[in-house]
Parts: C-alpha cells; structure tokens; sequence
C-alpha cells in the first residue's frame, strides 16, 4: 500500500514536472519567435539604409536628383542606375513579403511596410514610369499588394519636398541664427 502511494506521488510530480518543463519551453519558444522578429526587422531596416548609403555615390545622386527634376534628361546609364535602385526596393518588398507569407512576420507587413515608404521612393514621375513598365514583370502577389500603393503616389511628392526644403532653407535670416 505504502509504495502504491509513493508511486502516485512519483508519478503526480513527474507529470508536474513535466508540464512546467512545456510551459518553459512554450516560453522559451515565443521569445525566440519575437527575437526573431525583431531580427528581420532590424535586418530590413538595415537593407534600407544600406540602399541610400548607396545613393550618396556622386553618379547615383545625380541620376536620383534628374529623376525627381528633370527624368527627360537622364542618360542611359543614369536609368540602370536608377533601375536597380529600383529594383533592389522591389527585391526587399519581396522579401518582407516572403517573411510575411511563412508567419514570421505579421499580416500585412508588406503592405504597411510599403506604404511608410512608397513616398520617398516612387514619388517621382520616373519611378512612376519604372512601375508601369516594370511592375508586370514581378509576381502577381507582390503587383496586387504594391501596384495600388504605387499608384496612389502623386509623381510629385520628391519634387515638392526638396523644394520647399530648399525654400525654407534660402529664407531663413542669417542674423536670427546669430551668423
């Protein structure tokens, strides 16, 4: 009777045992899951800046400055720069998407992911161009989530904002900033 009764309480405390060692585990796995996350958020921040650190190369600035001003003008070369720029915005947009669509990333990243930038990048009437000529070759998920935000954008938008920057900066007195 007495190891009848051991036994139950060897028993009780493995099952005990046992189901704290799953919520540990269960916990363990959503900090994973969240630094992860986190991960491929910082990662896709990352590509981003790495993408305009790339612009600050003197021929890409000025293929970029063309674009927003004056995208008749852009010379050949100017264009595949600017096609890869674009290009490589629409291979991270793929990839937020991909990232999505396995569950690593929440749903609707892409497209809030998209919207928070599109401005700065098609907000000009080449990058407009680019998508209409460009936006057929990519795949069908990545068109119906990005063609729409895309095509919302006013071509004017780059164009607009370096000028009223511009402008607030040539307007400024220099004897009210002490100089």
């Amino acid at each position: 009777m007495k190891a009848d009764g051991v036994n139950r309480w060897l028993t009780l405390a493995a099952n005990l045992a046992v189901l704290i060692g799953i919520c540990f585990l269960y916990v363990e796995l959503r900090q994973n899951s969240e630094l992860t996350r986190l991960q491929f958020g910082e990662d896709i921040r990352a590509s981003f800046q790495e993408l305009e650190l790339a612009m600050f190369d003197e021929k890409a600035a000025e293929a970029w400055k063309k674009s927003v001003f004056d995208p008749a003008s852009l010379t050949l070369s100017e264009i595949r720069i600017l096609d890869g720029y674009y290009g490589t915005v629409m291979l991270m947009a793929r990839r937020i998407w991909t990232l999505e669509d396995a569950g690593l990333l929440p749903v609707g990243a892409t497209e809030q992911n998209f919207r928070s930038v599109v401005d700065y990048f098609f907000g000009n009437e080449f990058a407009k161009a680019w998508w209409s000529y460009e936006g057929s070759t990519w795949t069908p998920e990545m068109v119906r989530i990005v063609g729409p935000i895309i095509e919302e954008v006013d071509e004017n938008v780059n164009k607009t904002k370096y000028l009223n920057i511009q402008r607030e900066v040539a307007s400024k007195d220099p004897a009210q900033d002490g100089g």
